[in-house]
């Protein structure tokens, strides 16, 4: 760790709290597991200094992964994509800084930890949608994707292992690398969808979309994101119009997953047709209205964006300007 610049002084728990970490005190510590995507762990061993008249303040360290920093850069790593200084307009956009002191002005190395990275599964084969094996063809044309897609999104399906007979969805960041995937069956799986466990290693904060999202965040914040539950609905929006789409791998979001959501100045959800959907877009509304525009598309019942006519469904984008 090389320090280049005073400390920052933000409000540590704050910030903690706004990055979704949960933590425990422990004298001027907060302790966690490690919060970094790539360092899988239940146990805390990951710290960071609160004490705001000590040199160390806002200082963390991960005993298992050597994953260490000032508090700007892990918000940072956090949020992924962004720069040092929209890091720290993040704290400021929030008010986390503490009252009277001035923010950090100077970058400070970060030293990232060493783990493992995304398990890959074997077995899959990709490119041209016209080379893949006809069930798999059939089944990505039967639901709308195009062969400008499969290229444009590395598309995949599996023929050994445990992805065979499904359709991948690789989840890469914007340097192209994998961090999580999602899977639908192509042949009647019992077990329809199959999404990256811990076990291999996947970034809980991964969202299907971000690998084409703009990298600067007064771009985001000008910006529409529309976000569905799964990759198949999140393409049917691209191909209605949508510049940039979103999807999060089920009902749920991570926490990870919402503080990169947090950076678009708006998020048109067009969620399922149910309570699932319903949830989804509550959630969302919920916790991300004091960063950002939440909208949900109205859905009939039973009725996702894959299962719309196409024109009815562009028709719906349209009137939210998402294009």
């Amino acid at each position: 760790m090389r320090d280049r610049g005073p400390k920052p002084r933000a409000d540590v728990g704050k910030v903690l709290d706004a990055l979704g970490i949960k933590y425990r005190t422990h004298g001027s510590e907060l302790w966690a597991p490690c919060p970094h995507p790539n360092h899988h762990e239940t146990r805390p061993s990951w710290s960071i200094q609160t004490d705001p008249q000590s040199d160390s303040h806002g200082v963390h360290y991960c005993f298992g992964c050597q994953f260490t920093g000032n508090i700007v850069a892990l918000v940072q790593v956090l949020i992924g994509g962004v720069s040092y200084n929209h890091a720290k307009q993040w704290i400021t956009d929030r008010g986390l800084w503490l009252k009277g002191v001035v923010a950090l002005d100077v970058a400070m190395a970060v030293t990232a930890p060493k783990t493992r990275k995304l398990k890959v599964p074997v077995g899959l084969r990709g490119g041209p949608l016209e080379s893949w094996v006809t069930p798999a063809r059939r089944y990505a044309v039967s639901r709308g994707i195009t062969a400008g897609q499969v290229l444009r999104w590395r598309i995949m399906y599996g023929i050994d292992g445990d992805m065979a007979g499904r359709i991948v969805f690789p989840i890469r960041n914007a340097l192209g690398d994998w961090q999580s995937f999602h899977a639908r069956t192509y042949v009647g799986h019992e077990k329809r969808y199959k999404n990256a466990s811990e076990a291999d290693g996947f970034d809980p904060g991964a969202i299907f979309g971000a690998e084409l999202w703009p990298p600067h965040r007064d771009v985001k914040r000008a910006s529409t994101v529309v976000l569905c539950e799964g990759a198949i609905n999140a393409l049917a929006c691209e191909r209605a119009g949508a510049t940039y789409v979103a999807a999060i791998g089920g009902s749920e979001a991570h926490a990870r997953q919402l503080l990169k959501l947090s950076e678009w100045g708006r998020i048109v959800a067009v969620t399922d047709g149910d309570n699932a959907g319903d949830k989804v877009a509550e959630s969302l509304r919920s916790q991300l209205s004091r960063s950002t525009v939440v909208e949900r598309a109205p859905m009939e019942p039973k009725v996702d964006a894959q299962s719309m006519p196409p024109a009815a469904l562009k028709e719906l984008l349209d009137g939210y300007r998402v294009s």
